[in-house]
């Protein structure tokens, strides 16, 4: 396999996709709900990909749809809590610890579950992963001390969400195309308006429309280059490389929103990081 296989450039195209989008929801959420927020990104993304996947024209199965719906329930389980961390919480703390978790997850599920075993490298790496998780919760201030744990348990949740959204999304059959990224579309808009109207979330604010359509739009760009990645490759060098959108995150955050972080924070993200590089090396 050479340096820039297919599986390479899908996941590290995808990766700058989510980091972007990221960005885009992350000031949509400071704004509206993040409920709102992901509901708006989801719709966004079902109107661009169900006319492409209809051109398509590839078979719809029941496995597709079944793989793609659990796959959308877990991802919007995630999105909602990773909106929910950054509405309160830098966009360069959230979302390497998101990744990290996303990466943990799947390399857990092929080791309890699949008897696959990790080098020494991955085994670093998560090893890593989890000191930077507990030294983000660390606050040597008691004033926001609660918030700054809820906003890393939020974070922790995310990457939950988002690696079981990888793995379900493995098992669609490899000639349905796009049609389980739809599927799974569907499903979280259900959820979500589900959530909605259970919880009587009203939308209380303007609405920034731009951020939203921008943040769906490349949100949806993502799940399909993942897609692709995990057809050209395996399943951990997909995820593993999809999981380095922090970085992308990690620089608009400081440069565009000039986003400061203390230093046991700074050195937090530089482990998430680190983390996912050597996971991605093993």
């Amino acid at each position: 396999m050479g340096p820039l296989s297919g599986v390479h450039l899908y996941s590290l195209s995808a990766a700058v996709s989510y980091g972007i989008s990221d960005v885009c929801g992350a000031l949509a959420a400071r704004k509206l709900a993040a409920v709102w927020v992901t509901l708006w990104i989801q719709g966004t993304g079902l109107i661009v990909l169900l006319p492409v996947t209809v051109l398509l024209n590839d078979p719809l199965s029941v496995r597709a749809v079944i793989a793609g719906s659990i796959a959308g329930v877990a991802g919007v389980a995630g999105l909602i809590s990773y909106f929910r961390a950054m509405a309160s919480s830098p966009i360069g703390l959230v979302s390497p610890i998101a990744a990290a978790v996303s990466v943990a997850v799947p390399v857990l599920v092929g080791l309890v579950f699949l008897a696959e075993t990790v080098s020494r490298l991955q085994g670093l790496g998560m090893l890593l992963g989890l000191s930077a998780i507990v030294l983000v919760a660390y606050q040597p201030s008691r004033t926001k001390a609660g918030s700054a744990r809820r906003g890393v348990w939020l974070s922790v949740a995310a990457g939950v969400g988002f690696g079981l959204f990888y793995i379900a999304l493995d098992t669609a059959p490899p000639d349905s195309g796009l049609w389980p990224v739809v599927a799974g579309r569907v499903s979280a808009i259900l959820a979500v308006g589900l959530l909605i109207w259970r919880t009587q979330t009203a939308v209380s604010q303007r609405v920034p429309v731009g951020l939203l359509l921008a943040a769906g739009a490349l949100d949806a760009l993502a799940q399909g280059l993942f897609l692709a990645a995990t057809r050209t490759g395996l399943l951990g060098i997909a995820v593993l490389l999809t999981s380095m959108f922090p970085v992308v995150a990690v620089l608009a955050g400081r440069y565009l929103l000039h986003e400061k972080l203390r230093r046991t924070q700074a050195f937090a993200v530089i482990l998430a990081l680190a983390a996912i590089t050597l996971v991605v090396a093993g």
